[in-house]
Order: structure tokens, then C-alpha cells, then sequence
């Protein structure tokens, strides 16, 4: 599963530094069946519970802990755990920059982040605080609980009740086809990502009965 995972990493590595959608980026590191990037610092972790969005953002740009900064500083990290060749714990985090101005206020920042003739237009405004998603695994039983803590959920914002249950752990595919799909949808299709993010590998559902019967992430 680990060289799986480093496979679909490695191939998401290559196209966005080919279609010039990430920036700036951190080669994956592997090491005790556990995924992340190079210059992995622990303590930003619990960092991440502990501050406002914006501060942790600006720490994580400035000792360079994250695996991408996309084209309009959006910073991404992953990391993985494996147990018995099956993923056991994931971290996967994106964050929009708190730095990116409003489009109808500086249009010429924009020029160039033209993908044909249309412009990257859906900016936030400035003043407000990043875009924050998180989907998180663990498959410890002591850990879960039905309703209000999935094995699989995706968190927005820091708000701590916010774990909306999702059907499995993502992969590296699985994670960015979302990301991209759904922030970055022109220079992701114009690049035609469709045809890269299809997920071949095989992950079982985690959700409970009574989870999938509330609003989840399914695919």
C-alpha cells in the first residue's frame, strides 16, 4: 500500500509542477510505514490545534512544512500511516492563503493565472480568514465514535464538532482529484486531470450503517 500511495504522490508531484499549479513544493518522505514531507516537523501538528489559521499558515510557509503551495498560495499536507499494508491514519490538509487579495481589487495580480480566456476569479476577499479542509483517518475502535466521530471525516475550519462522515480513507488521487476539482477547476481541467486522478487502488468502507445514512462524502 505504501508504494502505492508514493506512486500516486509521485505522479501528482509531476503534474503540478507541469502545469505550473504548484509553486513551491517538498518531495515526500517515507520512513516506519509512515508518508509525509521531507522536513516533517511533529510539533506542527498539535500547532495546528492550538493557533488561528492564519499564524499556522504563515509558520508552515515559513520553515517550509508542507508537501505543495499551489499557484495561488494555497499549501497542502499529507500525511500517512500503514499498518499491515492497509492505511491506518491519514492527515490531509489544505489551506487557502489568508494573503490572496480580492480579484475586483487588483486584477492585474491575476494576469498571470490565465488559462485560456478565463481568469482564476474565485478568490477569496482578503480579509477573509483561509479556506481550511481536512479529512482525517484513524482506525483505532477506542477513537470512534458513531455519528460523532467517524472512522473517515472531513473537517472545514477549526470547528472541532465539524466531522462529516466520509465512506473510506482517501488516497493521494483520491484527496487532490477533490482539491483540484473543486478550488482549482480551470487549470485542472485545461490540464485534463480526469484522466490522471482515476484511483485504481482498492480501500473498504469504514462508514457504519448509521453514518451512511447521514449526509457523507461518497464516490
Amino acid at each position: 500500500m505504501l508504494d502505492d500511495l508514493a506512486r500516486q504522490l509521485n505522479a501528482v508531484y509531476l503534474f503540478l509542477t507541469k502545469n505550473e499549479i504548484a509553486v513551491a513544493s517538498n518531495y515526500h518522505s517515507i520512513s516506519d510505514g509512515e508518508m509525509r514531507w521531507s522536513g516533517f516537523d511533529s510539533s506542527f501538528v498539535s500547532l495546528a490545534r492550538n493557533v488561528e489559521h492564519t499564524r499556522y499558515y504563515s509558520s508552515c510557509v515559513r520553515d517550509r512544512q508542507y508537501n505543495f503551495i499551489l499557484l495561488d498560495g494555497g499549501l497542502v499536507q499529507l500525511q500517512y500511516r500503514i499498518r499491515n499494508d492497509k492505511i491506518c491514519e491519514h492527515r490531509l490538509l489544505f489551506m487557502h492563503s489568508p494573503d490572496v487579495p480580492d480579484l475586483s481589487a487588483a486584477p492585474e495580480e491575476y494576469a498571470d493565472l490565465m488559462y485560456g480566456d478565463i481568469p482564476f476569479g474565485d478568490q477569496i476577499e482578503s480579509q477573509s480568514p483561509p479556506m481550511v479542509v481536512r479529512f482525517d483517518f484513524n482506525d483505532d475502535e477506542s477513537r470512534h465514535r458513531e455519528r460523532a466521530h467517524p472512522y473517515s471525516h472531513l473537517t472545514l475550519g477549526n470547528i472541532g464538532s465539524c466531522r462529516i462522515p466520509v465512506k473510506a480513507p482517501l488516497t493521494p488521487f483520491r484527496f487532490f482529484d477533490f482539491i483540484l476539482r473543486n478550488f482549482y477547476y480551470q487549470p485542472f481541467s485545461v490540464a485534463d486531470g480526469d484522466s490522471l486522478f482515476a484511483c485504481p487502488v482498492a480501500v473498504s468502507t469504514t462508514m457504519t450503517e448509521t453514518e451512511a445514512a447521514l449526509m457523507h462524502v461518497n464516490w
